[in-house]
């Protein structure tokens, strides 16, 4: 929503590390590449909701669990 400067985000609790959350659990095979691939996950969305508070925009975040 551009023209009131909020940002809307549906996020997967698997693949954006929904922390407590029982989907948000780690897979049993291969978890060296599924932990580097989450954490880079998680380190963009924080990323990207720091640029949007630095340029005045609000957001939302709902959860797959929601």
């Amino acid at each position: 929503m551009p023209g009131r400067k909020i940002a809307i985000f549906a996020q997967g609790c698997f693949w954006h590390m929904h922390h407590g959350c029982p989907f948000a659990k780690m897979p049993s095979t291969r978890p060296d590449f599924w932990r580097e691939k989450l954490q880079r996950n998680a380190a963009r969305d924080q990323a990207n909701l720091t640029n949007l508070l630095e340029m005045g925009w609000r957001s939302l975040w709902v959860w797959e669990c929601a």
